[in-house]
Formats: C-alpha cells, sequence, structure tokens
C-alpha cells in the first residue's frame, strides 16, 4: 500500500538464559551468530546483518560440490568467532545438520527451509 507507515520495531527483548546455563545470560544485541553463506549475501543475510551487529558468514562452497570442505569452514568459524547459535537456510542447512550430527555443534539451531535435514528428526 502506497504512503502506509511501516510499524517501529518492538521493544528488545529481554536476556535470553537456557536453564541449564551455567554462564551470564546473552543480551540479545550482543548475540552472536554464524551464518553459512555461499557469498551471494541474499535477503534473510541482509536482514540478519542489518539487525545484530555480532552476525559473521562463513562463505561456503555448494554442498554437492564439497560438503567436507564446507565443514571444515565452519568448524574453523565456530572455533574462532564462538557463536551463541547458528542459523541457515536452504543449502546451509545441509553443512549445519552434518555438523550437529558429527558432535562439532550441539547449541541453538536455526534452519529456515533447510536442504535434506531429515537425519536430524
Amino acid at each position: 500500500m502506497e504512503g502506509a507507515l511501516v510499524p517501529p520495531l518492538p521493544p528488545p527483548p529481554p536476556p535470553i538464559h537456557y536453564p541449564d546455563q551455567e554462564e551470564e545470560p546473552v543480551i540479545p544485541s550482543e548475540l552472536k551468530i554464524l551464518v553459512p553463506d555461499k557469498g551471494c549475501g541474499g535477503p534473510k543475510l541482509t536482514y540478519l546483518q542489518k539487525h545484530f551487529e555480532h552476525c559473521q558468514v562463513a562463505k561456503v562452497p555448494e554442498p554437492t560440490d564439497d560438503l567436507e570442505g564446507g565443514v571444515t569452514i565452519l568448524t574453523e568459524a565456530i572455533t574462532s568467532n564462538q557463536p551463541h547459535v547458528l542459523i541457515a537456510s536452504s543449502r546451509g542447512g545441509k553443512f549445519i545438520a552434518e555438523l550437529i550430527q558429527r558432535g562439532i555443534w550441539k547449541g541453538p539451531t536455526l534452519l529456515i527451509s533447510a536442504m535434506s535435514v531429515r537425519t536430524l528428526c
């Protein structure tokens, strides 16, 4: 609708604290996110980077071309960036599923329309 005002963003949510977490809760503005991406920076990635100051991108190959290479890249990114959450969509889900299956990642994960992750269910 032309000329319509966009409503303001809601206030930030309270800190995230998991029941078995011994560390201090994470304040959303300090949330560290790791996103596998093939390097094209689509709308989901652009949104995350705009709204989360600590959004890191790990450039990964196509999983059908080099699954092992992508897993290595993400493992190194997890080790160096210490993210609080992994967010992936489409083919990035295949890499994240592999990390979870291998026990490399056990933290919070958001998969959006992920490719071939039935083994996690």
